[in-house]
């Protein structure tokens, strides 16, 4: 791990299709836009250079697809993590779920409110986060603790 900052890229998964009779929630599927802004989310962040060690998802169906098309279309394809506990998390499941990884650059793939809210816990910058857009968060080497308020807001990925 590097000694100069740590950085999170929050995202919410991709355009999903409305639930079907008789299937949960979890099951929803990406629509094909949806699959194409994971595809964009992906060579976007690629083209941007960023090495991420870690992709952290809830094991949604919509955010699993999200995040396996994201980490395919990388170079240096990351593991996938998915964790059942990101589904309908708080904002305090979230942030301890990141508080236990070891990582430079991370990517954490999971469902709003909780995601969109989790960028305000630590920065105090709200946004609303639409499908398939994140915000990259960054916190000092030094930091110990990844806490309330102790990350800094860098900008929206993808960027418009």
């Amino acid at each position: 791990m590097s000694t100069n900052k740590r950085q999170i890229i929050f995202l919410r998964h991709a355009q999903s299709a409305e639930k079907q009779a008789g299937q949960t929630d979890k099951q929803r599927a990406l629509t094909d836009h949806g699959i194409e802004q994971s595809l964009r989310v992906g060579n976007f962040l690629q083209k941007e250079k960023f090495n991420i060690d870690l992709i952290l998802a809830s094991s949604a169906i919509r955010t699993k697809t999200t995040a396996q098309l994201i980490a395919n279309t990388l170079n240096n394809i990351p593991p996938v993590h998915l964790i059942d506990e990101m589904y309908q998390a708080t904002v305090a499941q979230l942030a301890e779920l990141i508080q236990d990884q070891e990582f430079d650059t991370a990517l954490m793939v999971g469902h709003n409110p909780a995601i969109s809210m989790i960028i305000t816990h630590f920065t105090s910058h709200e946004v609303y986060l639409t499908p398939a857009q994140g915000c990259l968060i960054e916190f000092s080497a030094g930091i110990t603790r990844l806490d309330i308020r102790t990350g800094q807001w860098i900008r929206y990925i993808p960027e418009a």
